[in-house]
């Protein structure tokens, strides 16, 4: 599995990314004034659920990040720095299963309580994408680009619809860092 990660992180992230996009988008065109809409069969919690999946490949680009900072010998706290990132990426999925079901297709109607785990979610994500920013930063790990790109995407998880634009941008940046990982190794 660690071989895996830290091939292929990149790419997975970068599908996770496209997933997450196309979620939000096809939820974003589902939504009229009435709050009930469908496109290509789709509703707006089928369209949600296609964040589930998504959740889980950015997860794995996310373990792939930490893999390659610590492979930097003047890092540390990385290992932190992916468990509030992945635990607050869990939380949001337990947010959605909990608002839309595993196929968007909950008959609960109250939403409250998968939005407010959704939302905590979102703010421990955050923190976990500042937590590595730091750890770049100090670490001398990043380019300035990188930090940049970076802190764009940790920004992105307030507006919700971007952030997976940022993980197909950060899953290239890992991508390129796998390839020099394997050929150092070689």
């Amino acid at each position: 599995m660690d071989r895996f990660v830290e091939r292929r992180g990149g790419q997975v992230a970068i599908l996770g990314g496209l997933l997450w996009t196309g979620s939000w988008l096809l939820n974003s065109s589902l939504t009229d004034s009435s709050g009930e809409g469908t496109r290509l069969g789709f509703t707006e919690g089928n369209a949600r659920s296609i964040l589930n999946p998504a959740i889980l490949l950015i997860i794995i680009g996310v373990l792939s990040f930490q893999r390659w900072l610590e492979r930097r010998p003047s890092v540390s706290g990385a290992g932190g720095a992916a468990l509030a990132t992945v635990g607050g990426l869990l939380l949001l999925l337990a947010g959605n299963l909990l608002e839309f079901g595993a196929y968007g297709t909950s008959p609960v109607e109250r939403e409250d309580p998968g939005f407010a785990v959704f939302s905590l979610g979102l703010l421990v994500t955050l923190i976990g994408h500042v937590w590595f920013i730091v750890i770049g930063i100090n670490a001398g790990a990043l380019s300035r680009w990188e930090i940049i790109g970076l802190g764009l995407l940790s920004l992105s998880v307030i507006l919700m619809a971007p952030f997976g634009l940022g993980w197909i941008l950060w899953g290239f940046v890992l991508a390129r860092r796998g390839r020099s990982i394997l050929s150092a190794q070689a």
